[in-house]
């Protein structure tokens, strides 16, 4: 005879076979392990327990939280965190290039700029990139960056691992790989 009971976690009614009595059981709802009682609920007795069989034919039902209407889910939660993260770096990455344009316009643009030879046309350059490079605003944009680049690995590394969650994390893997190797082109 089947023992009924409520998840633990979610609350919800389920029911598993009773040799599963006072051990642990996967709540096909949440996921989360809950303990199995030795007896059924005495209000779940009746016929309003749905059992994982009858679950998966339950119309409307969403284990996904992303894709209304779909039992198994493409994304995780920590794979589109990653994913987010990965676009959140590309924007902060975008305001520090802007920063930076937009305090050497001014130079560029001066007519004493204009005047000065090629080699001295480069020194100014590089003593204004310096310059910038040092400000606050800078270091606090590439911090960010960095710190969001990590974050964003991680997270989407772990969606990338866990089984729902490839899609989103393989996005957010190629756009960390991608603004890597942008800097690392960049850079020589």
């Amino acid at each position: 005879m089947p023992i009924r009971f409520f998840c633990e976690k979610c609350h919800k009614p389920l029911e598993v076979n009773s040799e599963l009595a006072g051990q642990q059981a996967l709540c096909f709802h949440c996921k989360s392990r809950t303990n199995v009682p030795i007896r059924s609920v005495p209000e779940l007795l009746g016929d309003n327990v749905v059992s994982p069989e009858e679950s998966s034919s339950e119309e409307g039902a969403s284990e996904c939280p992303f894709v209304a209407g779909q039992r198994s889910c493409p994304f995780s939660t920590s794979g589109v965190i990653g994913l987010m993260l990965s676009f959140a770096v590309i924007l902060v990455l975008m305001s520090l290039v802007s920063t930076i344009i937009s305090e050497i316009a001014p130079v560029v643009k001066s007519p004493e700029f204009k005047q000065l030879s090629q080699e001295q046309q480069a020194q100014r350059m590089h003593k204004e990139i310096m310059r910038i490079t040092h400000s606050s605003k800078t270091v606090m944009l590439a911090f960010s960056s960095v710190l969001l680049w990590i974050l964003a690995f991680i997270f989407s590394l772990i969606g990338f691992i866990r089984q729902r969650g490839r899609i989103a994390g393989l996005i957010g893997l190629v756009l960390c790989t991608a603004i890597v190797l942008a800097i690392i082109r960049q850079m020589h």
